[in-house]
């Protein structure tokens, strides 16, 4: 996503500072769901991440990985939206633990001899890696669902700070 600004990448990058609150260091402490400002923030240079206030505990909130870059006739914001870090690698291990439970699990059915002489080890127990795999895809979409404005307010607060000409979604480049 790239939203074009005619203001100077430093009055720009201030503008948006000025207008978010810092996130605390613990970013997932319960002190960042105290307070007025609407947008929380975290800056390292030009570079910054934004996430909307929530009062309430849900780990799947997007959040705005992006950058002020410097453009002929002023400035530019450029980024996506990402779920935080630790929890996409927690998912990433859930959804690789699983998946090799169940593939492992479908590797001793369709191989009988190589398990523990079980013939059919899959059964019932075959189906849990399965409902642990649809309960996590369901746990991410609805953690997703209950945020689905979160997006549309961010991109409202850059376009303000940016007192935005255009706006182009795509890929960060």
């Amino acid at each position: 996503m790239k939203i074009s600004s005619k203001l100077s990448q430093d009055r720009l990058l201030l503008k948006i500072k000025n207008s978010v609150e810092n996130e605390p260091f613990f970013s997932f402490s319960y002190f960042k769901n105290m307070g007025s400002v609407k947008i929380i923030g975290k800056f390292k240079g030009n570079k910054f991440r934004l996430n909307k206030r929530i009062y309430y505990r849900n780990s799947f909130i997007p959040y705005f990985y992006g950058e002020v870059v410097k453009v002929e006739g002023g400035s530019e914001i450029i980024g996506e939206f990402k779920m935080h870090p630790l929890v996409r690698i927690f998912m990433g291990v859930w959804f690789a633990g699983v998946g090799f439970s169940f593939l492992t699990g479908l590797y001793s059915y369709c191989f009988p001899g190589s398990g523990n002489g079980n013939n059919h080890p899959l059964g019932w127990g075959g189906l849990i890696p399965l409902a642990m795999i649809a309960f996590g895809v369901l746990l991410v979409k609805s953690g997703q669902w209950f945020e689905r404005n979160s997006k549309v307010d961010i991109i409202e607060f850059l376009n303000h700070c940016a007192g935005a000409s255009t706006i182009k979604h795509g890929k960060k480049g």
